[in-house]
This record gives C-alpha cells, structure tokens and sequence, in this order.
C-alpha cells in the first residue's frame, strides 16, 4: 500500500491513461503529420521524475475525502431490583455492558479516517484503531 506513493504505476495503482489526450514527446509519425496538440499535460514526465518527485505524499493525487460519522462508546447499565437480590443477602447488584469503537461511516478508502493527521497523511500503519467491549457487575452486599 505504501510503495503505491512511491511508484504507483508500478502496482497498477492509477487508472490507465493512454486513451487521454495528454502531451507526448513528438515522434517520426507525428513530425510528419505535424504538430499535435493536447488537452492535457503531460501526468508522467519521467525525464525530469527525479527533479520534480511525481509521487510525493503532499500532492493531490492521493488526496480523498476523509470525513466521517462514528459510533464511538455505547455503556449498557442494568440494576437488578432490590426485592429480588434482597433474597440473596445484597443491598445492590449493577451489570455493565461497554463497547468502544463500534463502528465508523465513512467513504475513506484507509483502515480510518480518525487516524489522518491535520497534514493528511494516514498515520494508521495500515491497522484501523482496535474494538473493545468491557463486562462488569459490582455487588454491595
């Protein structure tokens, strides 16, 4: 995954662009039948790659939206009813259920979106942050 800011067209990364109209270098076929012109520059300027880092991570090309919606902490709490733990020689019984990180909506391509950086750089290490559920019970007697 992280090679493909390095050399994306390596790993078949970027959509394949030789149907576009973007500028080439003249060839003998094309300096015969004149000069062409372009709609767009040239995407690959490999000649000059080393110069200008075609890749580098701060570019646009990689950059998508990263906004999301996330179901974050949900605490499920019961109080068993005192005429019936009475029974059993308690003042109070609580149960406890805690899930943590559920779950997030979001169109982002990475493992999560809350693992951005303000600088957009995807900071996750290609893990998304971990689940957790928690049980309790606390008993009085």
């Amino acid at each position: 995954m992280f090679q493909s800011y390095i050399t994306p067209t390596a790993l078949n990364t970027l959509l394949p662009i030789e149907n576009y109209n973007y500028w080439r270098p003249l060839t003998p076929d094309d300096k015969s039948s004149g000069s062409r012109d372009a709609q767009y520059p040239n995407p690959f300027d490999y000649r000059r790659a080393g110069t200008l880092q075609p890749y580098r991570t701060n570019q646009t090309l990689f950059l998508e939206d990263g906004s999301y919606w996330k179901i974050n902490n949900i605490v499920l709490v019961y109080n068993a009813s005192r005429n019936f733990i009475s029974r059993f020689g308690m003042t109070s019984c609580r149960f406890t259920l805690t899930a943590n990180n559920l779950y997030t909506f979001s169109k982002y391509s990475g493992p999560d979106p809350e693992l951005v950086t303000a600088l957009g750089r995807d900071i996750s290490g290609g893990f998304p942050n971990a689940r957790s559920y928690a049980v309790g019970i606390n008993i009085q007697f």
